[in-house]
């Protein structure tokens, strides 16, 4: 038998862990009230993350007005349904409006198109006429379309394009749209080739839906927005309270 082992125990000192302070909270530590500035950051961090949701929010109250407002209907799928498919034509049959639109990197190595995801890339809308061609939307709610991330999103929709018209499908346009905007020169996006157009929301929605669908479009999803601000309200009332506890 093997002569047992002893070992030394020496008690580790306890890990301290240090809640991560935002940025925001730097801004109002003076250094003895590091409590409340740790709440005003949590505050402001969480309505900055509220804002940055606004684009997900919104794609959610189009494709709601559009299946409940209109005679079109909005499609939305994970990425295994799009990749499950065989050809763009079989995506794209049978639907009026996808939203999430994903074309997997197979139809990009097809044609030895270069994509700059490994998977894929995503479209915000495909818009699917009458006559089988379709129209590609890059869609924002502010004005402001972020220059360097522009550039990519109009390489890769012009990859799209070329696949598409590869697979025998028309590309009628290819459209960058902000929900802000109430005239295209208002919306902020630079270097922007003839090929793709800036379009208002209200140019998007006559796209797909008829002229006096298009019409309830903006009063529907404001009041969306309206409602969802009336909650950020009630946060926002509720964390001043709690900042003065």
């Amino acid at each position: 038998m093997e002569p047992a082992h002893t070992h030394a125990h020496t008690d580790a000192p306890p890990q301290v862990v240090e809640k991560t302070r935002s940025s925001y909270a730097r801004l109002f530590d003076t250094g003895k009230n590091t409590k409340l500035a740790c709440k005003i950051g949590e505050m402001f961090t969480h309505f900055q993350s509220q804002t940055i949701k606004q684009g997900n929010h919104l794609e959610d109250y189009i494709n709601d007005f559009i299946n409940e407002k209109t005679s079109s209907e909005a499609f939305k799928e994970k990425r295994g349904y799009f990749t499950s498919k065989s050809s763009l034509a079989e995506i794209f049959e049978g639907k009026n409006v996808i939203n999430k639109c994903f074309i997997p990197i197979k139809f990009f190595d097809e044609h030895d198109i270069p994509c700059s995801n490994k998977t894929g890339t995503e479209i915000d809308y495909v818009i699917v006429h009458d006559d089988k061609s379709v129209t590609l939307v890059e869609m924002k709610a502010g004005k402001d379309f972020d220059t360097k991330k522009s550039a990519g999103e109009v390489k890769s929709l012009e990859n799209i394009r070329t696949i598409m018209n590869k697979n025998g499908i028309e590309v009628r346009d290819i459209l960058f749209v902000s929900y802000e905007a109430l005239t295209i020169d208002a919306i902020n996006i630079k270097n922007l080739p003839p090929t793709i157009k800036k379009a208002t929301f209200d140019m998007f929605l006559k796209c797909m839906v008829t002229d006096s669908e298009a019409e309830e479009g903006r009063p529907y999803i404001e009041k969306q927005f309206q409602n969802a601000a009336l909650e950020n309200l009630e946060q926002f009332k509720t964390m001043l309270v709690n900042l003065m506890v």
